[in-house]
């Protein structure tokens, strides 16, 4: 169970990890050492995987709690 606060840091969490995958991804694609390339899509890939982890805790939190979290995840495009 959250409550109204932990709702609100849990979103704010979504949102830096969110825009961290996103980042590095860019990164990934700006470079043109392989390397490099590999190191950021890793690094995307991991904060990737904890924007679902979190998003995963807020559904379970919702299904026990009111009131929903207002947040909605805005479409990643191409979802690495």
């Amino acid at each position: 169970m959250f409550t109204e606060r932990e709702y609100l840091g849990v979103e704010d969490l979504i949102h830096y990890e969110e825009l961290a995958a996103k980042k590095a991804h860019q990164y990934a694609q700006l470079t043109r050492d392989p390397e490099i390339q590999g190191i950021m899509s890793s690094i995307a890939q991991r904060h990737a995987d904890h924007l679902d982890a979190l998003l995963q805790h807020v559904r379970q939190g919702q299904q026990q709690s009111q009131p929903p979290v207002t947040y909605q995840q805005p479409p990643i495009a191409g979802r690495w």
